[in-house]
C-alpha cells in the first residue's frame, strides 16, 4: 500500500505488527519515538534522506559581532564556502583576469590559439585564484548550527553581503509527500515498532489469548531486529560518504 503521511505510515507500522487481527501494544508515545527515529536514521545515512543544495546566507551585524553564521536546521552538513570575491573579480571589467579572458577569446574568434589556449587561460587563472584568494577554512557542527569562517570577517565581508555555501540539507516530507512512501524507511519503522512491541510483551514472559493463540513475545522482539538490521544495512550500503559527492 503506498503511503503519503507521517499519519499513514504509522498505521502502516501498526498492521505490519498484527493490527486489527491482534491488539498491537504499544502506546501512542513509543510508536511517535520509533517513527522519529526511523526517519532521523533515513535522513542521515540514505541518500534519499538528504539533497545537495548551493544556498545563499546574507550577512548581518550580528554575523560580524559573533564571526560565525546560524543555519537552519536542516542543513545536516556543509561541503563548501564559494569565495563570491574570487569569481567578481575574474569577471569585474578591466581587471587583468577580464584582459587574458578577452584577448584568448578573441584570438578563439580569429581561428588562432584555438579553445585550448581558452581552457588553459582559464587554468591559470583558476591556480592564481587558488594562491592568492583561497577558499576560506571553516567548520560547521549541525549541534549547534554555527558555520564558523576562519578569516578576517573586517577585510573579507560586510553588512548586508552575502555567503554562498555548498551543503546537504535533509529533505523536508511536508514538502515532498513521496519520502513517505520509501521502501526501506517503512521497513526501518516497522521494525522499530514491531521491536517494542515485542519488548513490552516481554514482561508477561507468553501471553495467551482468550482464542488460546499464544503470542510469543521473543520472536516479536526476533523479527523486528531482522527488519531493522537489513534495513539499516541496505541504507549503509546506498549512503554516499561525505566529502566523496558524485557530482
Amino acid at each position: 500500500m503506498s503511503v503519503s503521511s507521517l499519519a499513514e505510515l504509522k498505521e502502516y507500522c501498526l498492521r505490519q505488527s498484527g493490527k486489527p487481527l491482534v491488539k498491537v501494544n504499544i502506546s501512542t508515545e513509543q510508536l511517535d519515538d520509533c517513527v522519529a527515529e526511523a526517519i532521523q536514521y533515513y535522513q542521515e545515512f540514505h541518500n534519499e534522506g538528504q539533497e545537495r543544495i548551493f544556498a545563499v546566507h546574507q550577512i548581518t551585524q550580528d554575523d560580524m559581532d559573533n564571526k560565525y553564521i546560524t543555519l537552519p536546521s536542516s542543513i545536516f552538513a556543509v561541503m563548501s564556502i564559494l569565495n563570491t570575491s574570487a569569481y567578481a573579480n575574474s569577471f569585474s571589467w578591466m581587471t587583468p583576469q577580464y584582459e587574458l579572458i578577452r584577448d584568448t577569446t578573441m584570438d578563439v574568434a580569429r581561428g588562432a590559439g584555438g579553445v585550448s589556449d581558452y581552457v588553459i587561460t582559464r587554468q591559470y587563472l583558476a591556480d592564481f585564484e587558488a594562491m592568492l584568494a583561497p577558499n576560506p577554512q571553516f567548520t560547521y557542527r549541525q549541534n549547534t548550527g554555527k558555520l564558523q569562517v576562519f578569516t578576517d570577517w573586517d577585510q573579507t565581508f560586510r553588512v548586508g553581503g552575502f555567503i554562498v555555501y555548498e551543503a546537504h540539507a535533509i529533505i523536508d516530507p511536508t514538502v515532498y509527500s513521496r519520502f513517505w512512501n520509501n521502501r526501506l524507511l517503512k521497513q526501518l519503522a516497522a521494525g522499530m515498532v514491531m521491536y517494542q512491541y515485542g519488548r513490552n510483551l516481554t514482561k508477561y514472559s507468553t501471553v495467551q489469548l482468550p482464542s488460546g493463540v499464544t503470542l510469543d513475545a521473543a520472536s516479536i522482539v526476533s523479527m523486528g531486529k531482522d527488519m531493522i538490521a537489513e534495513a539499516k544495512e541496505e541504507i549503509q550500503e546506498l549512503a554516499e560518504p561525505l566529502g566523496f559527492i558524485t557530482r
